[in-house]
């Protein structure tokens, strides 16, 4: 439950805060992202909550600091906003098949 809420909670309290950079929620949510997977290594059940809540928002920050990036100069063209949304799901295949090679 955690998770689901960390992965928007992030964007409905920035909604309207015009003064944030897109860059900097790109790499705090990339760092967000990295330390899930630290957090986890312990091993024990609240270890996997606070990863699990930890990867949510660095995805949430992720995701909102890129698209507003993007959206920066203006309306951004087809292949961009294409490129944007295949990027996202190789990411997101990528993750999933590397959770199988985790023990």
């Amino acid at each position: 439950a955690w998770h689901v809420i960390a992965m928007y909670a992030p964007s409905l309290a920035l909604t309207g805060f015009r003064s944030v950079r897109p860059s900097r929620l790109t790499i705090i949510g990339g760092i967000l992202i990295a330390a899930a997977g630290i957090l986890q290594l312990p091993g024990t059940t609240g270890s996997f909550s606070a990863s699990a809540a930890a990867l949510g928002m660095g995805w949430s920050l992720v995701t909102l600091g890129t698209t507003l990036w993007i959206h920066e100069d203006g309306e951004p063209s087809r292949l961009l906003l294409g490129f944007h949304d295949a990027a996202l799901l190789g990411a997101a295949l990528l993750g999933a098949l590397a959770a199988g090679l985790v023990p």
